[in-house]
Parts: structure tokens; C-alpha cells; sequence
């Protein structure tokens, strides 16, 4: 069965997501329509959201728990921005798991 690309990640967590589960959303402008309805289902679903958004963070801001917003009417930046951020949660996450670095 096909559905529109606005549920292509709404689809993806029916398959995979659990209440108690976290999803992190990504949206420059905040108004992503696939985004949104990912967010969406999480809320009523038991999940915690967390938004990263740029501009004037659009509907994303309204709909997450928590998140993380540029201030910037940039993609460019904003997009920089979110990649930076994210790079040192990836590592940090690394450094806790696997017992490296300043965590070991």
C-alpha cells in the first residue's frame, strides 16, 4: 500500500517506536509537513519529542516538548547551526557508551 510522503516517517514509527521512546525532529523552518505529523503521532503516542528549528521555529515549536531553536533567518546557518549542536551530542553519546574520552 502507498501512502503520501507527508507519513513517510509517521509509517516508520508505527513499525518501530514505543511509548517511552524519544524522537528528535529536524526542521529549518519548522513547518515540514512529514515532520510535523511525526511529531504529531509521537505526542499521542507516549513518545517525548524534541524539536530543532530555525527561523521562527513554525509549527514544530508549538508541537514539541522540548527543543532546541535558532533564532536565524538563514538555512544555511540554521542548518550549520543544527549539524554543529548534533555532531557533539553524537560524540558525547560515543564517549558515555563505548567509555572514552572524558567519561572513562
Amino acid at each position: 500500500m502507498d501512502h503520501r510522503y507527508e507519513q513517510v516517517f509517521v509509517q516508520q514509527l508505527m513499525s518501530a517506536a514505543m511509548g517511552g521512546d524519544a524522537l528528535i525532529a529536524f526542521s529549518g523552518s519548522g513547518n515540514s509537513p512529514n515532520v510535523l505529523a511525526a511529531v504529531d503521532w509521537a505526542n499521542r503516542h507516549g513518545l517525548r519529542t524534541f524539536g530543532v528549528t530555525g527561523f521562527d521555529g513554525g509549527r514544530l515549536k508549538e508541537l514539541q516538548q522540548d527543543g532546541v531553536h535558532v533564532d536565524l533567518d538563514d538555512m544555511a546557518m540554521v542548518e550549520s547551526v543544527h549539524v554543529s549542536l548534533f555532531h557533539w551530542v553524537v560524540d558525547d553519546v560515543y564517549a558515555r557508551t563505548q567509555q572514552t574520552g572524558r567519561y572513562a
